[in-house]
């Protein structure tokens, strides 16, 4: 669009043909670094979505040409797009406050200058206004509900191996140094209590381990649903701490949950030990669980092969 309106000297006064070479070289810097460079951050794609607003902006309160004010507008909405995937709704909402801070004052001034102005170039206008602070909004908005359908166990409100993943991932940047525990917690015996006491009573059994582990959990713990009857604790406690929360955990819900036990398999690292990541730690909490179910269920095994918690 830069290209198209430059070729058009003529209809360009000064200050619009400063800001279009400003824009043709920040886009050509911007697509070398998008190309050779890493995967942004959060911060370096914010301050690039940032200029790229202000450029834009600046074109379209510049021109006096009309037509390259209209092709501007479209690159609102683009970024508009792009912070609808790529970041949070208050990123988005001040995107689209911006975008009709430039078009309205735009709209209003090319219809007192023109005595009513060109009514298809403030139709559009007014319609790519709409796009961005009405449609983009709502697309973000249906796709955080998809997303969180999607991450959510239907049963007992908690999240899915993928919520897990999720969230537990903001955890594991370059600069996170605290300890994560992982606590696997399997129901003893739930086959017999389907049997015995039929599915709508175990899908109930199941919804009051669900909030007991809510009620429970260290703080700032994420807990998911991750199979049947299994359940996933995942807390930034330290190594020496974590037997004793999840001791804590299966004594809550031997107490709440009668005639419900659980056997908690746990694995706790520092984030500095070499070769750490969360899929190994959540494999060994899950056969340190398998452990304790063979121990007879109602205790904790740790990853190590300890069991310093057993029956009361």
């Amino acid at each position: 669009m830069t290209v198209i309106a430059a070729l058009n000297w003529s209809a360009a006064h000064h200050a619009l043909a400063v800001v279009l070479i400003v824009d043709m070289v920040v886009g050509l810097l911007w697509g070398v670094y998008w190309t050779v460079g890493p995967w942004p951050g959060e911060r370096t794609s914010l301050a690039l979505m940032a200029l790229a607003d202000g450029l834009i902006g600046a074109s379209t309160l510049v021109d006096t040409w009309g037509f390259f004010g209209s092709l501007s507008v479209l690159g609102l909405i683009a970024v508009g797009g792009y912070l609808t995937v790529f970041h949070g709704p208050r990123i988005l909402i001040a995107h689209a406050g911006w975008s009709l801070a430039v078009i309205v004052p735009v709209s209003g001034y090319r219809m007192m200058s023109e005595g009513g102005g060109n009514i298809a170039w403030l139709s559009a206008m007014m319609m790519m206004g709409g796009l961005t602070a009405g449609l983009l909004p709502t697309i973000h908005f249906c796709c955080w509900g998809l997303r969180v359908d999607a991450m959510t166990d239907p049963l007992t409100g908690l999240l899915n191996r993928r919520g897990l993943d999720c969230y537990v991932s903001r955890w594991l940047g370059p600069h996170d140094h605290d300890p994560v525990t992982v606590l696997t917690v399997d129901v003893d015996r739930f086959k017999a209590v389907n049997d015995t006491l039929g599915h709508a009573e175990g899908d109930r059994l199941l919804t009051r381990i669900a909030a007991c582990l809510r009620a429970e959990r260290p703080p700032g713990a994420v807990v998911a649903r991750t199979g049947g009857e299994e359940f996933v604790v995942a807390a930034q406690v330290s190594p020496a701490a974590a037997a004793g929360e999840a001791d804590r955990v299966r004594r809550a819900i031997e107490r709440a949950v009668e005639p419900v036990t659980v056997s908690v398999g746990v694995a706790a690292a520092e984030r500095r030990s070499p070769g750490w990541n969360f899929a190994t730690l959540l494999h060994n909490s899950d056969l340190a669980m398998y452990r304790a179910k063979q121990a007879g269920g109602n205790t904790i095994w740790l990853s190590d092969g300890r069991s310093p918690a057993g029956e009361d």
